[in-house]
């Protein structure tokens, strides 16, 4: 099969056409175009007759039915070969119908293998941008990491702390004395110790996307191999929930490998496919789920989570649980009518009028009308605005996640008299890029909140790695309410979690968007699924019931 073959197939019905505008088909030179349409003709897909002179057109004539026989071979090769194999394929430039029906062939075969061991099977739109936890910021990236590593805490739904590596500890103003469980195995089989903390520790507070939350810690100290201290010039009230964090996990590497103390170990990672396996070591409870593949999709085909337990899926149990909100921002870094008030105000009235429209293409969603908590934030009163002309259009930035949603925006803005100009920027770069490199008037900021909700609210604000922390500094009343967080208690902070999130909406900094669930249809025999950080199961605690 060639992908080339099946795009000219579907762009190019047979007759004359200037070989240069096959060539911009393809998006080959016209050499590469000929060549390959010299190929194509010996092994009898077309005839192809080149044009000569100046002005003559090429002709081409159609011999077989290309995707029809492309087809016919897809599903063969899903027959022999595994899945990861094949599943690229759905990448390619079918019509809708061929994809509805090879996407129904491979949904069919999802999870379903001859193998002994307990499988699930996770499939993905997108894949992972990096396996090191410190450098863990999106939420692909994060849900890996969170399988392969253990952090030294863990903060429940309820704030409440509990020991992962640490055993106990001993927590004042100026010190954190924490005391490691004794034999606990990297995956390499080695015993972690507490040189290997500090060394995590160390790299995690000197890093620049968390050098801001940090500037407290003094020194990290191993007065014992069991035993690591951490010395404080300030108090810092939530240094234990931020050592929760999957970013800081506790890891180390070996010969370019991170090796991390988490339940799964990392097995083997490609373009089309990542496997990690349960680790037999794990210093708490094995995993019951022997291997978990993360296989590569289509972004058009439907996202059915499998075991190899059973060969269809009736009866899926959807789970649903909490993905995060949407927020609209004005980059107050750019010179330009967004620095006027009363036009962000326009546009923040227009949004909240159109809002359902704007919602319509994201699925699972609710109006969010309030801010970043789910449950706390209070509604904020919109402010009035009379129409308004801008002699400039403003950009908007996005990626290929937020596109749809940003295209509704421009529509809404467009049709209040704004124009709008879209600027697309590759995901990576999107979701690490800081209002003041960016190069937009708005973008929009998809935020996705741990179960430990209040450290959440204050890194989103705060840290380095937030694309509005700097926009953020540059608002005396949300810059003094952020220094007050390191000396009250992490339980007091809601009341200033709510002055900031009245400064930013109501004085139209930022315009909350949506709230949204993620739905997953799990299969029927898998049990234990509970959610843990940012909405994903707990993939160390889940089992598969036998059939029996």
């Amino acid at each position: 099969m060639n992908r080339l073959l099946l795009k000219l197939w579907r762009r190019l019905r047979e007759g004359e056409v200037k070989q240069e505008e096959i060539a911009q088909i393809l998006e080959l030179s016209q050499r590469q175009t000929k060549r390959w349409l010299e190929r194509w003709a010996e092994e009898k897909w077309l005839v192809y007759l080149p044009g000569t002179g100046r002005g003559r057109k090429t002709k081409i004539h159609w011999l077989n039915d290309v995707e029809k026989a492309f087809e016919k071979e897809f599903l063969q090769l899903l027959v022999k070969e595994p899945l990861p194999s094949v599943i690229h394929y759905l990448d390619w430039e079918w019509s809708e119908n061929a994809r509805r029906r090879l996407s129904k062939q491979v949904t069919e075969k999802f999870g379903y293998q001859p193998v002994s061991d307990h499988r699930f099977i996770f499939p993905m739109k997108y894949p992972f941008l990096t396996f090191n936890p410190l450098k863990a910021i999106d939420l692909n990236s994060i849900h890996i990491c969170d399988n392969l590593y253990s952090r030294l805490f863990s903060v429940n739904e309820a704030g409440l702390i509990r020991g992962e590596v640490a055993h106990s500890w001993d927590f004042t103003d100026n010190k954190l004395s924490i005391f490691l469980k004794k034999h606990v195995k990297f995956h390499d089989g080695s015993i972690l110790n507490s040189t290997d903390v500090k060394t995590c520790l160390e790299l995690f507070f000197s890093d620049a996307h968390y050098r801001s939350v940090t500037p407290q810690i003094s020194t990290v100290h191993t007065p014992h191999p069991l035993v690591v201290e951490i010395e404080l010039s300030t108090p810092c009230s939530y240094l234990l929930h931020l050592l929760s964090m999957t970013q800081a996990s506790i890891y180390k590497m070996k010969n370019q490998d991170i090796l991390g103390t988490g339940p799964f170990y990392m097995d083997y990672s490609d373009n089309k496919v990542t496997r990690i396996k349960a680790h037999d070591d794990f210093y708490q409870e094995r995993p019951y789920i022997d291997t978990i593949d993360f296989i590569k999709v289509n972004s058009d085909a439907e996202l059915i989570f499998r075991t190899n337990a059973r060969d269809t899926l009736n009866d899926a149990q959807k789970i649903k649980s909490e993905s995060g909100s949407g927020i609209l921002v004005f980059n107050l870094f750019q010179d330009s009518g967004i620095q006027n008030k009363e036009v962000r105000e326009y546009i923040h009235s227009l949004i909240r009028k159109k809002i359902g429209l704007i919602l319509n293409i994201i699925k699972n969603s609710t109006e969010n009308n309030r801010g970043c908590l789910l449950n706390e934030s209070l509604p904020y009163i919109v402010p009035k605005s009379e129409t308004l002309k801008l002699a400039q259009p403003l950009v908007l930035a996005a990626s290929k996640f937020t596109l749809k949603l940003a295209e509704q925006v421009k529509k809404v803005l467009e049709d209040g008299g704004i124009q709008v100009n879209l600027l697309i920027l590759e995901h990576e770069e999107y979701v690490s890029i800081k209002c003041s490199e960016l190069e937009a008037d708005l973008f929009i900021s998809r935020e996705h909140f741990s179960l430990d909700q209040n450290l959440s609210f204050y890194l989103y604000f705060k840290a380095g790695y937030s694309q509005i922390s700097d926009l953020m500094e540059m608002n005396e009343v949300v810059a003094q309410t952020l220094s007050v967080y390191p000396e009250t208690p992490v339980e007091n902070w809601l009341p200033l979690h709510l002055k900031i999130e009245n400064e930013v909406f109501s004085n139209s900094w930022m315009v909350p968007l949506y709230f949204n669930q993620r739905h997953i249809p799990y299969p029927p025999e898998m049990m234990g699924i509970k959610t843990t950080n940012y909405g994903y199961a707990d993939y160390a605690k889940i089992w598969i019931k036998p059939s029996y």
